[in-house]
């Protein structure tokens, strides 16, 4: 009937663990599921000062410079 029905993204893990200050962070994020054969870019908002995503590998690291531990962030990607 030619309808679409989108393959829906799961973003693993679901939750990560608290970054503590000045100590070396690292975490990988992935997908599960969405249409095979794309590129996914990433990017996320309200990571800790100190810690970024790569955006062609998901991986957000670096080293927490605020007081505030807690790793709380919006993670997008595309296909």
């Amino acid at each position: 009937d030619g309808t679409i029905v989108p393959i829906p993204l799961l973003i693993v893990p679901e939750t990560l663990p608290n970054a503590v200050f000045g100590t070396p962070y690292t975490r990988q994020i992935q997908v599960r599921g969405g249409q095979s054969g794309f590129v996914r870019r990433w990017t996320a908002s309200g990571l800790p000062t100190g810690l970024s995503i790569d955006p062609s590998t998901g991986v957000i690291s670096g080293t927490p410079t605020q007081t505030a531990i807690k790793v709380s962030c919006l993670l997008y990607t595309s296909d």
